[in-house]
């Protein structure tokens, strides 16, 4: 029995997943690359919402080993950071759970204490749909030359 072909068929498997590992790796990158430029951007000086950035990576595979599907996911943890990238409309706070509000107000220059106010809102201010689409773009060039290399082959 010539076993030639098993080989052969083996060696193929062996590239094939070397270059889809490559493609993967390609993905990985771009969730951070992503991370790292919403960072950079993100519209508050405190440093709490920069350090709830996060990324997960993961990969779905074939029977053979194979990854079909690489997903890297960014995003920021700090329960305020949706309200950053999309803005707020006008709104009531209401004091819970105590009697009143009270708060910094720099406009008086003093500390002071409400039982609601009127929160005016705030315009949107995106910081992580660029980023990502930004490193998209990026991924998307990058994968394009790793196909291109192997079609060559």
């Amino acid at each position: 029995m010539n076993k030639a072909p098993d080989l052969r068929t083996f060696a193929g498997k062996l590239r094939e997943l070397s270059q889809m590992n490559r493609l993967a790796a390609e993905v990985q990158r771009a969730g951070e690359e992503a991370r790292r430029r919403a960072m950079a951007e993100v519209p508050v000086s405190t440093g709490a919402t920069k350090r709830s950035a996060y990324v997960q990576y993961r990969t779905q595979t074939t029977v053979n080993g194979v990854p079909y599907q690489a997903v890297s996911r960014v995003g920021f943890s700090a329960p305020w950071a949706n309200i950053l990238e999309s803005g707020a409309k006008p709104h009531l706070i209401k004091a819970v759970n105590t009697p009143m509000l009270s708060f910094f107000w720099e406009k008086a220059a003093r500390w002071v204490e409400f039982k609601q106010v009127n929160h005016p809102g705030f315009a949107p201010r995106p910081y992580l749909g660029p980023a990502g689409l930004a490193a998209f773009r990026d991924m998307s060039s990058r994968i394009l030359r790793t196909i291109q290399g192997i079609l060559r082959r």
